[in-house]
């Protein structure tokens, strides 16, 4: 039998930032089931995190935009949701939205635009390239100092009991292309999708699709840190249901987390001090909608790499068909 050697993922499948949108905006390539096309509607998606059963899809930008939850479809089509998927990196003192996608602009006719300047700005269309090989997605990010890859890891790779664990792991490789030591900081935020609060979208075709909008009321996050691991556990007085974000402590990198952020005050409640810790940490306040984040922060020597390995957990023993 012979045997398995490694290989680059990107010797596969990639495809350019430009040719995302021709593939995934202007050719809109969809499902299509026979004689059924025109009741169906599907978010395009690239990647799964998670189980089968309880997972969250991808779309072609890196963003959130629907989740699984038993045998439903629910779209993550408020751009607040969307938008807080999006890490960003502080390189000194300039931040970049790690995403292409601009805050303003919608996918489906019922989305919620978000307001442009509450986020930082996107990383440009033709700095990004997007490699596919399912389960794996790899989308990389090329900027003046450093280039980011973040890397989507299955669970169904595992091989083991975890295959259908529903688990998220990601990994982020930070590469100083410079000469010159580089004081960077990533922050990555999570959108709380506890206790959505979900609509049918076409009762009579679809049954099984729905929209939604985050809670805004019953958040209880917690800080969590064991075992070498620090993170937000997300969770809600309304229902038992849970989410969790981690990553282990390393080696000189800095870690702080962020309870509470308000989907809708981004650069704001994720505002970081020069030492990479959040500036302001607050209570939730009724009548608005909630995640959380990790910031991570380091300093990277001269044409060197790190690697940032962060996970999401989905415990959702209620789940409704």
């Amino acid at each position: 039998m012979s045997q398995s050697k490694p290989f680059d993922i990107r010797d596969i499948y990639t495809i350019s930032g430009v040719q995302i949108a021709e593939i995934y905006e202007k050719n809109k390539m969809t499902v299509h089931f026979q004689g059924m096309s025109k009741c169906l509607d599907f978010p395009q998606t690239v990647a799964i995190q998670g189980a089968p059963t309880c997972s969250i899809g991808i779309s072609p930008y890196g963003l959130y935009n629907r989740f699984n939850d038993a045998g439903r479809l629910i779209m993550t089509n408020q751009k607040a949701i969307q938008f807080g998927s999006a890490p960003y990196i502080r390189v000194d003192d300039e931040c970049t939205l790690l995403t292409q996608k601009q805050p303003g602009e919608t996918e489906l006719p019922d989305d919620i635009p978000a307001v442009k300047n509450y986020y930082h700005e996107p990383v440009p269309v033709e700095n990004v390239s997007m490699t596919i090989a399912t389960p794996s997605l790899e989308i990389a990010y090329e900027l003046d100092t450093v280039k980011v890859v973040r890397r989507f890891i299955s669970p169904l790779l595992s091989g083991n009991d975890d295959t259908v664990t529903p688990l998220c792991a990601e990994e982020f490789v930070v590469e100083n292309t410079t000469n010159e030591p580089q004081e960077i900081t990533i922050v990555v935020p999570r959108p709380s999708l506890i206790n959505l609060q979900e609509k049918e979208v076409k009762p009579t075709d679809q049954d099984s699709v729905y929209i939604c909008t985050a809670a805004v009321s019953g958040q209880k996050h917690e800080e969590l840190k064991t075992a070498g691991m620090r993170g937000v556990i997300m969770a809600s007085t309304q229902t038992i249901n849970r989410m969790a974000l981690a990553v282990p402590e390393m080696e000189g990198v800095s870690v702080d987390v962020q309870p509470y952020f308000c989907l809708n005050k981004y650069k704001g409640d994720l505002l970081v001090n020069a030492d990479g810790t959040f500036y302001e940490k607050r209570k939730p306040v009724l009548r608005s909608d909630y995640g959380a984040a990790i910031s991570l922060t380091f300093t990277l020597a001269p044409q060197s790499s790190k690697t940032l390995p962060v996970v999401m957990a989905l415990d959702f023993p209620v789940q409704d068909y």
